[in-house]
């Protein structure tokens, strides 16, 4: 009878410890009922294991495709450089590419019309870009400080408009194409000589490789 009644009161003590578990939340302190909680927790981690491993591979593979695409986008940005230094200076950072021409596209005085002995840079030019038509290219333009200062970003910006579509017209995509001014700003030399304002008085291209 006695060992009856000690198994009768462990079973109720386990009862009573799960049923605390379920209601309370709070862990059973005894052996019996801590052994059952971590096998619940080893069978719950088990069920969760595959969805983890696949959001981890997911996001491993996501990882991998976007390094890969990156690595392809600066190695053909660095074979388009190579192509436009023969007629520019070029400095690339990532896939972008800035180049600073060779010979400055000329304009008449106070106007945005390119200037003859300017052509061939640009042809030149065009042909380089236009094997590459899924490339965005930004026509910059710029100016010296004489001058008031509206007026001379509207007149980058005209000449910049202008050396964008004399690219349009060779052949370069059109839709690819965009133009902006920025008047005095961003000097590369003194605006305090007749020199070095000739040399801030420029065309610059940026283009995204795609």
């Amino acid at each position: 009878m006695k060992k009856v009644a000690l198994l009768c009161a462990a079973a109720l003590c386990l009862a009573a410890c799960h049923c605390e578990r379920k209601t309370t939340g709070t862990p059973c302190r005894k052996a019996s009922c801590q052994a059952s909680a971590v096998k619940q927790d080893t069978q719950k981690n088990k069920a969760n294991c595959p969805k983890a491993q696949k959001a981890a591979a997911e996001k491993k593979a996501a990882e991998k495709k976007a390094a890969e695409q990156k690595a392809a986008a600066e190695k053909k940005a660095a074979e388009q450089a190579t192509a436009l230094s023969s007629v520019g200076n070029t400095a690339r950072q990532g896939n972008v590419i800035s180049l600073k021409f060779k010979e400055p596209i000329r304009f008449a005085y106070n106007s945005d019309k390119i200037l003859d002995n300017s052509k061939n840079e640009i042809n030149a030019t065009a042909d380089i870009l236009k094997k590459y038509p899924n490339n965005k290219v930004i026509v910059k333009g710029y100016t010296d400080s004489l001058g008031d200062p509206l007026y001379n970003v509207d007149l980058s910006q005209r000449r910049a408009q202008a050396v964008a579509d004399a690219l349009k017209e060779r052949g370069v995509k059109a839709e690819n194409i965009t133009a902006e001014g920025f008047g005095a700003a961003d000097p590369i030399a003194t605006n305090k000589t007749s020199a070095g304002r000739a040399q801030n008085r420029r065309v610059e291209l940026q283009i995204e490789v795609k």
